[in-house]
C-alpha cells in the first residue's frame, strides 16, 4: 500500500495525535482559503473524531478561517440529526455549534428520505450541485476518515456492494454484519481528493494495521484508498502502531 503519495507518522500518544491532527488541518484549510478562497471538508464519525473536534474548537476555533469553509460528511447512518448515532448530530455538537458555522455551510446527509436510495442519490446531487456552482469537480480538499478493526473505512465494509463500486460517488450501503444501511462516499469520489487524512488510536487498530501496510493485495477496503492526484495521510499513535514492521 505505501506509495510516495502516503505519508505515514507515529504519534507517542492520542493528546499528541491530536494536536498534530488539529494543525494539520488548520494548514490545510489555510492553504486552500490562500489558494481559491475557500475549502471544502468531508468529516467522519466515531470517537477519535469527536476528540479531534474539541481540539481544534479549543485551541483553534477563534480562527477566521471557519468562515470560507463547506462542511460534508463522508458516511452518515440512516437516523434524524437528533439521534445519538448521527455523525452529523456529533459534528454539529463538538464542532459545529461551537465554531458558529452558518447554516448555508453545512451540507449534512437527507437521512429524513425514504427510501434509502434517494437518500444517497439526493445527497450525490447535493454534492455536484455544490461543486458545480462552484465551477468544480466534486475534489475535497479534505476528507477525514478512520479505521475499522475490519478493514472498513467510511461506510466502505469488506465484502459489501459499495466496496466495488467504481462509478457512483454516494450509495447506500448494506452491511449485514450490522443488519443496517449505511450512506458513504464510494472509491471514486474519495480517490478524487487532495488530501486524505486517516486517524488511528489504540491497541485494537494494531492488527489491522499492520495487514493494512504488509499485504500487498487490497484485501481491506482501507487499503483502495489511493488519491489520484492528492496525497494520504495517516496518524497513528503508539498503541495502534504496536505492530507495525520496521520501514512501514
Amino acid at each position: 500500500m505505501k506509495n510516495n503519495t502516503t505519508h505515514i507518522e507515529i504519534l507517542k500518544n492520542e493528546r499528541e495525535l491530536y494536536s498534530k491532527a488539529a494543525d494539520f488541518i488548520i494548514q490545510t484549510f489555510e492553504k486552500a482559503i490562500r489558494e481559491k478562497g475557500y475549502l471544502t471538508i468531508a468529516l467522519s464519525g466515531g470517537s477519535t473524531p469527536k476528540k479531534l473536534y474539541q481540539e481544534l474548537v479549543k485551541h483553534h476555533g477563534a480562527k477566521k478561517i471557519w468562515r470560507h469553509s463547506f462542511f460534508f460528511w463522508s458516511d452518515e447512518r440512516p437516523v434524524k440529526l437528533e439521534h445519538p448515532d448521527s455523525n452529523a448530530g456529533m459534528a454539529m455538537e463538538h464542532l459545529l455549534r461551537p465554531l458558529n458555522i452558518a447554516a448555508e455551510q453545512i451540507y449534512t446527509v437527507p437521512t429524513d428520505r425514504i427510501p434509502i436510495q434517494r437518500v444517497a442519490d439526493a445527497y450525490e446531487d447535493d454534492i455536484l450541485d455544490f461543486f458545480r456552482q462552484h465551477k468544480s469537480d466534486p475534489r475535497f480538499d479534505l476528507i477525514l476518515l478512520g479505521i475499522g478493526e475490519d478493514g472498513h473505512t467510511a461506510s466502505l465494509f469488506p465484502n459489501t456492494l459499495a466496496s466495488n463500486e467504481n462509478k457512483k460517488l454516494i450509495v447506500a450501503n448494506w452491511v449485514e454484519k450490522l443488519n443496517t444501511w449505511r450512506i458513504t462516499f464510494t472509491f471514486p469520489l474519495i480517490n478524487k481528493a487532495d488530501r486524505v487524512l486517516f486517524l488511528a488510536t489504540g491497541e485494537k487498530k494494531a492488527k489491522i494495521l499492520n495487514k493494512i501496510f504488509t499485504t500487498k493485495e487490497q484485501q481491506y477496503p482501507a487499503q483502495k484508498v489511493e488519491p489520484v492526484d492528492g496525497e494520504s495521510y495517516w496518524f497513528i499513535d503508539a498503541d495502534a502502531a504496536g505492530l507495525l514492521t520496521k520501514g512501514v
